[in-house]
């Protein structure tokens, strides 16, 4: 590894050791069993010990990032590597906002009365509105963005699916941010997410008819 990619990484190294070191700090005040599950309300419904709840810490934040430097070297068509530093970027802000969760998951198991619904939905709604603005860049590949057999098999369909879903990604995380802190409900915002989600994987096969019908 080249010494200035040394450096870059070595950035990220640091965003995932915070959660260790913020877990360790506040191991002496955590409950043996910590939650590790909550209902639509915010109420804990699962627990873990708190020997392997370092071990759920370490899955969110070195797995993500794992993953995410294997898939440049397993891209057959080494689409990854062609979006170069917007893909570090990518990865370095999504290891911050899996550091992020940890983060808060701790902070809740030391502070039973915090309510974790509001710190959970604003980071998933940052997730969103990081995703989607990044969403457009991203070229045709077996790994990331929105990978439906339509998609895949047409770039002009990657491309147009991959423009609409990082618009509808990004205002659908930007709204469930604001709705979140005016005090709207859950229940609307996961509505919201999920809609997010599911939306451009219809709207890739509804590029796929048209493109159908133009050949015919």
């Amino acid at each position: 590894m080249k010494t200035k990619q040394l450096l870059k990484e070595s950035l990220i190294w640091v965003i995932i050791a915070i959660p260790f070191i913020y877990f360790a700090v506040l191991y002496p005040h955590l409950p043996a069993q910590i939650p590790i599950h909550f209902d639509i309300h915010g109420n804990p419904d699962n627990y873990a010990s708190k020997a392997a709840y370092w071990w759920i810490i370490s899955s969110m934040t070195i797995g993500l990032y794992l993953i995410m430097l294997i898939i440049p070297l397993i891209d057959p068509k080494g689409k990854i590597k062609q979006m170069g530093n917007k893909y570090y970027i990518l990865k370095l802000i999504l290891v911050g906002l899996m550091a992020l969760l940890s983060i808060i998951s701790v902070y809740v198991a030391a502070n039973p009365k915090v309510k974790i619904n509001f710190l959970i939905m604003i980071t998933i709604g940052l997730m969103f509105l990081v995703f989607g603005n990044y969403m457009p860049s991203f070229k045709p590949n077996y790994f990331i963005g929105i990978r439906t057999p339509w998609t895949l098999e047409s770039e002009e369909n990657w491309r147009r699916t991959h423009r609409f879903g990082g618009w509808l990604w990004a205002i659908t995380g930007l709204l469930v941010i604001i709705l979140t802190v005016i005090g709207v409900n859950a229940i609307v915002s996961i509505i919201l997410l999920t809609i997010a989600a599911f939306t451009p994987l219809v709207y890739s096969f509804i590029i796929y008819l048209e493109q159908k019908k133009k050949q015919q």
